[in-house]
């Protein structure tokens, strides 16, 4: 799955915050395939200030490819829906909710 530096740290956001053992180990797992890297700061000039965070016009475009697998895939998408029911879906998510949730559903041309 392609996702954008701003998908990778909405999605880091979203990840529950407390749950059983094997799902916050699920949960580390994400975190750590969609960390951001000390070269990407320096490539993109990502800033992380108080609330914000930047990077350059060439980071805009820039996406890492990931592969979570359906374990993970399940943790993701159980968030987005989770923010979805509870009407706290932002513009931000929504490229990360089409990715996991929409996309996901089985397709009924199939």
């Amino acid at each position: 799955m392609k996702l954008t530096i701003l998908e990778r740290l909405v999605l880091g956001a979203i990840l529950p915050q407390k749950n059983n053992y094997t799902t916050m180990i699920a949960v580390q797992e994400i975190k750590d395939k969609i960390a951001i890297t000390i070269e990407e700061i320096e490539e993109y000039q990502i800033v992380f200030e108080d609330l914000q965070t930047r990077w350059s016009k060439e980071g805009e475009n820039y996406e890492i490819d990931v592969e979570f697998g359906k374990t993970l895939s399940v943790i993701i998408n159980e968030a987005l829906q989770e923010k979805n029911k509870t009407n706290e879906l932002t513009l931000e998510m929504l490229s990360l909710y089409e990715k996991f949730v929409t996309d996901q559903q089985p397709n009924p041309e199939a």
